[in-house]
């Protein structure tokens, strides 16, 4: 997409102190089951092809970068009516806010929207 690469150019003539991605989880592992099912489009390559950009362009700059692999998304808002689990809000404990953390994408389960955006806030106000 023409827009997104003129932003990302705009963006990267700016003194950058971090960036941070949300991606998703498979992204290396793109080759083992369930991930070929959720790339069968590409989508975990875009990202995969993202993440690189990001990492490559952090280092050229000097800058710091956090990549963000969640699983797959549950509570609400319920607004995408093609996802059963939204039309139904068929949702897991929305009380269960564990985090877990790892390095790469070695991690599976699904994702509070309402933790990740915090955890999301908590490293855009950190100092990493």
């Amino acid at each position: 997409n023409d827009f997104i690469i003129r932003v990302w150019n705009d963006a990267c003539e700016t003194n950058q102190k971090r960036v941070i991605m949300l991606s998703s989880i498979g992204v290396q592992r793109r080759d083992s089951m369930p991930f070929p099912i959720l790339n069968a489009c590409g989508v975990l390559d875009a990202k995969a092809a993202g993440e690189k950009s990001i990492i490559d362009s952090a280092r050229l700059g000097g800058y710091s970068y956090t990549i963000i692999r969640p699983g797959q998304l549950f509570g609400g808002p319920y607004d995408n009516n093609y996802y059963l689990g939204t039309i139904f809000e068929l949702d897991k404990d929305a009380a269960t806010q564990d985090v877990v953390f790892g390095k790469g994408d070695e991690l599976l389960g699904d994702t509070l929207r309402t933790t990740l955006a915090e955890v999301t806030a908590q490293i855009c106000e950190g100092d990493f």
